[in-house]
């Protein structure tokens, strides 16, 4: 059933999330209480592969999870860009990798029970293989082949659903290109 907000207070806000507490009401009258984590701005990532169909992927440590673990390049994007330009420049400020964009892999809402963060995630193939990557931004950016992507997938060595989706998006894109 359809809820409706009767009032919205926002409870915390910063540049990257703000939380609210709804008082929502569903149609038979019936009254909720909602916390919802909206994102003022979607997010953008990329599943970079080289021309020896290595994927690259990026380990950074994650203060809510208390754990480190490899992931695509993403992040926010900024207000006066579209989503694949961010993807792009994600990737550059991460790994220093140019990147050309192969097109959208998938659109999505990782949580959309409790948040309205919306994530756009690109193919892309990358200009180089030089990683010089950025130590403020990441703790390591590497080539890994489709096999071992595939293990990380399995064991949990990727945590980040955003990533855990993306590749698995693009490894069914391979399969049906085949």
């Amino acid at each position: 059933m359809k809820l409706t907000c009767k009032e919205r207070r926002c409870i915390l806000k910063n540049p990257w999330i703000q939380i609210f507490q709804d008082e929502a009401e569903y149609p038979d009258g019936q009254k909720l209480s909602y916390t919802v984590l909206h994102y003022p701005e979607p997010s953008a990532g990329m599943v970079v592969e080289n021309t020896r169909g290595q994927i690259l992927l990026i380990r950074s440590w994650r203060y809510p999870i208390n754990k480190e673990g490899w992931e695509i390049p993403a992040g926010s994007v900024e207000a006066d860009e579209n989503p694949a330009s961010a993807a792009i420049r994600e990737v550059g400020e991460e790994t220093g990798i140019q990147v050309q964009t192969k097109g959208l892999l998938c659109r999505f809402y990782p949580s959309n029970g409790m948040s309205d963060q919306l994530v756009y995630v690109y193919a892309g193939t990358a200009e180089s293989e030089d990683i010089p990557i950025d130590p403020a931004e990441v703790e390591e950016a590497a080539w890994f082949d489709s096999k071992t992507v595939l293990r990380m997938l399995k064991n949990g060595t990727i945590h980040c659903g955003i990533s855990q989706l993306a590749l698995r998006t693009w490894f069914m894109e391979k399969l049906i290109e085949k």
